[in-house]
């Protein structure tokens, strides 16, 4: 059963993965924050009610957002495994 600290959790630690692999610092964004984002730093967060992904670069338009568990019927791994794959190929 997912629940949004379980599903927060899981999206931090691939959101890590896929940031020292690409090199890249990912961020979740703060609207106390948002004076200080640099255009093209990377921010990731939960999108809506149903546990979607937002993936996007502050200042550039470029967004995606990677529907989350409750959108198909798969079960946890192949969730996870989708998600990371998607959030990998959104972060080039």
């Amino acid at each position: 059963m997912w629940t949004q600290v379980t599903h927060g959790q899981s999206v931090d630690d691939i959101m890590a993965k896929i940031g020292r692999e690409l090199g890249i610092e990912f961020k979740e964004p703060s609207i106390a924050m948002a004076l200080t984002y640099r255009t093209g730093e990377w921010l990731y967060d939960e999108h809506g009610s149903r546990l979607d992904t937002r993936l996007r670069r502050w200042g550039t338009g470029v967004e995606r957002i990677v529907k989350g568990p409750f959108w198909l019927k798969e079960s946890r791994s192949e969730y996870l495994e989708r998600l990371e794959r998607d959030l990998r190929v959104a972060g080039r």
